[in-house]
């Protein structure tokens, strides 16, 4: 123990035991999945967070969407402006985005993953 306060506090893991381990400590667990660790099981993560380029997020989509638990938020940055709308078309239907955020050419785009039963 630290001391620090679990309200207070962030988890970045790479792992599903990291995740575990904040979510069992009451801290807010981001999953940020490696190269080692990308098939790994991020579902009890609060956030997913995915900074590849737009092509691979497309490609990846349907794992990437297996890794957001309901009600769990996705942030995905390394677009391109011009690539924003195809991106979000391959996560439409899953995930209910906010405005995308932008900084000189690049988009980052985040939201929520729909609770089962929600439009």
């Amino acid at each position: 123990r630290i001391g620090a306060d679990p309200a207070r506090s962030v988890g970045i893991e790479d792992s599903p035991a990291g995740i575990a381990s904040a979510r069992a400590a009451g801290i807010t667990a981001i999953a940020v999945p490696a190269g080692m660790t990308a098939d790994e099981d991020f579902s009890a993560a609060d956030l997913v967070v995915a900074n590849i380029l737009a092509n691979i997020l497309i490609d990846l989509a349907p794992h990437i969407l297996s890794l957001v638990k309901p009600g769990g938020r996705l942030v995905m940055s390394g677009i391109l402006q011009p690539q924003a709308e195809a991106v979000t078309k391959a996560y439409a239907g899953q995930i209910d985005f906010q405005p995308a955020e932008m900084r000189e050419e690049w988009v980052l785009l985040h939201g929520q993953a729909h609770q089962p039963g929600s439009c």
